[in-house]
């Protein structure tokens, strides 16, 4: 009886070895298709660039990497800070993108400016609170620039928030939505995530749409953190089993004294 004891007790170690190199396949592979579903999903919806212009200071400085939310997942609206390729405007150099935010959508009548200097669209007076000239640019006298525009169908008007140091819709005329690349989502520069938030401002002036809010950006980072931190955790747990199992093989072939 203890002699098929002995010889049954060795079976019971390699059960345990298999199920933990199974349960440590198990997370490695769970962290491989989280973090390739993130990856995948981050590359599809998102893209970043670094702003290189002063037209939208202060809420984007030059140097600021600027996350984007792909356009083929929205359409722009007013209020909306977007990126937009070099071929909207001619007179742009080839490889260029530049950023700046919708203050018309197709079919707006936009006018600068009211008594109070504010634009008005649609006869809708708007607050651009968003709107800070930069008070170590020369001001060039554009800030308060009359026009007046009706914007086609399938173009947006655009304009820099620091109005004396921007060279926009104003000039340039409206910018086809095929051209506009994505909308700006957060600031994700050295030193962390500055959301960049979306205005109000429109609707407050009583015109229908808001402006695109996107708050599933922190989605694919975490489906990321997750597939590495799971893929961490099954390496270590592979080699613990790994470890262990090397340490019973030792002590099964050290003679007994």
């Amino acid at each position: 009886m203890d002699q098929q004891t002995e010889q049954a007790e060795p079976v019971a170690p390699p059960r345990r070895r298999r199920a933990g190199l199974i349960v440590g396949l198990v997370i490695l592979v769970l962290g491989v298709c989280l973090g390739t579903v993130g990856a995948l999903r981050w590359r599809a919806d998102y893209t970043t660039s670094v702003a290189t212009s002063r037209s939208m200071s202060s809420t984007v400085s030059p140097g600021d990497r600027i996350l984007f939310r792909l356009s083929t997942q929205d359409v722009p609206r007013r209020g909306d800070v977007v990126l937009f390729a070099p071929s909207a405007w001619h007179d742009l150099t080839p490889g260029t993108e530049l950023v700046q935010r919708v203050i018309g959508v197709g079919g707006d009548t936009v006018i600068c400016c009211d008594n109070h200097d504010r634009i008005t669209v649609n006869g809708h007076s708007v607050t651009e609170d968003y709107v800070h000239p930069d008070p170590t640019v020369p001001v060039n006298g554009t800030i308060d620039l009359p026009f007046r525009t009706t914007v086609p169908k399938g173009t947006v008007f655009l304009a820099g928030d620091d109005r004396g140091d921007s060279y926009d819709s104003r000039f340039r005329g409206p910018v086809a939505d095929s051209d506009v690349l994505g909308i700006a989502v957060t600031d994700v520069s050295i030193g962390g995530y500055r959301q960049i938030p979306a205005t109000n401002v429109f609707v407050a002036a009583g015109l229908p749409g808001a402006a695109t809010r996107d708050g599933g950006y922190l989605v694919d980072p975490v489906l990321l953190l997750s597939g590495a931190i799971l893929v961490l955790a099954g390496v270590v747990w592979l080699l613990v089993v790994g470890l262990r199992a090397v340490l019973v093989s030792t002590r099964r072939r050290r003679p007994f004294r």
